[in-house]
């Protein structure tokens, strides 16, 4: 019985090791894309609506499947002001902006235009 108690215990942790092995851990290369993607972001926002933003995800695609990194975000301080965005890091630039109805106002508040021609498509 003991023997058997050992075996279970030991495939165990053989497993948990295992799993743990294979979780998603990013390389350098791929964290400084994520690095960049963000810091295009945060200037995109700043540049345009004077708006300092958070990321709060990040995300790289599958190159086969979308060049891009998907990213979430808000306004620092306002979480009601939230964002959604992409980087396409083949083309490097922003594309599908999408943003809460909350964001929209403060920036026609600030006197721009949302869905005027911008950095990101």
């Amino acid at each position: 019985m003991t023997r058997l108690w050992m075996r279970t215990v030991y495939l165990w942790l053989v497993i948990i090791i295992l799993i743990g092995g294979c979780q998603n851990v990013n390389s350098p290369k791929e964290q400084e894309l994520l690095s960049q993607a963000e810091s295009k972001v945060i200037q995109f926002f700043k540049d345009t609506y004077q708006l300092d933003v958070e990321m709060t995800e990040s995300k790289k695609m599958d190159a086969s499947i979308m060049p891009h990194v998907l990213m979430k975000g808000h306004v620092i301080g306002q979480e009601e002001q939230r964002f959604n965005i992409s980087y396409d890091y083949e083309e490097e630039k922003l594309t599908n902006y999408v943003m809460s109805a909350k964001l929209e106002q403060v920036i026609r508040e600030l006197g721009y235009d949302p869905f005027a021609e911008t950095g990101a498509e």
